[in-house]
């Protein structure tokens, strides 16, 4: 979502918390923290006009994440009412269908490959965003396509979408690709660790302070990506070679 929290309609705040049957006083409270807030700037250590705000909620406020999220279950609810066939994936024959993946602005949809699913997921979209006030960041957003899809397959749904199509992106900070996970997908998590090491140098370093930096910093590297995908023993290897030349147990 492009501009994600700026853009959100105050009404369709008010809508969401309604349908999640919040009570009205609750609603009114919630209304008066976030309504019509003014902003002022400097200019050149002059104090410029006051800018009052028609819509959003604002970064930092603690209630804004939450509400957010409410207002996203919308889009949701779009998705799980929708009765086309083609919106979300299996994993395995007995595995529940997966459509879509939620993290604050960061959307992933999952459907075959077809012109209609396409169509499908471009108007439940735009009445997401007809009615929240959000709009597609067309810039960000990518498709990756299944290497059994037919060219003329993707060009009809590249066209209905206007997305690039890619061969792999970064989800959450995982690097997301169709087939078999390679043992090169791992060379940037050793890449960085390596950098880190180069940084840092041992020179100046007691070997408590390389064992701090240790478990505080190289050793939470790999663990978000082993903790989504596994990780071939001998890039296992490779990560704790690295950290016992690090900390001096090998020369």
């Amino acid at each position: 979502m492009e501009m994600a929290f700026y853009r959100i309609q105050w009404s369709f705040v008010r809508r969401a918390l309604a349908a999640f049957n919040f009570p009205q006083t609750w609603i009114n409270l919630i209304m008066e923290c976030i309504s019509f807030p003014r902003f002022g700037l400097l200019v050149n250590g002059a104090k410029a006009q006051w800018i009052n705000a028609s819509c959003g909620l604002r970064q930092g406020c603690p209630l804004s994440p939450y509400l957010f999220i409410l207002c996203s279950d919308f889009l949701s609810q779009l998705i799980r009412n929708s009765r086309h066939p083609g919106l979300g994936i299996k994993i395995n024959a007995s595995a529940s269908k997966i459509t879509h993946l939620l993290f604050v602005d960061d959307t992933l949809l999952f459907g075959t490959a077809t012109a209609g699913t396409a169509n499908e997921f471009s108007n439940i979209l735009r009445s997401y965003c007809a009615q929240s006030g959000e709009a597609i960041n067309a810039s960000k957003s990518n498709i990756i396509f299944s290497h059994k899809v037919q060219s003329q397959a993707k060009e009809a749904i590249l066209q209905v979408l206007g997305y690039k199509d890619v061969k792999s992106f970064y989800y959450l900070g995982i690097k997301l690709r169709p087939g078999k996970v390679r043992r090169a997908y791992y060379d940037e998590v050793l890449e960085k660790m390596a950098c880190k090491l180069r940084c840092w140098g041992l020179r100046h370093l007691s070997m408590a302070g390389r064992v701090t930096l240790i478990n505080s910093t190289l050793s939470a590297i790999p663990l978000h990506v082993l903790a989504n995908s596994p990780m071939p023993l001998s890039i296992i290897k490779k990560i704790e070679s690295l950290l016992k030349n690090f900390s001096g147990m090998v020369a």
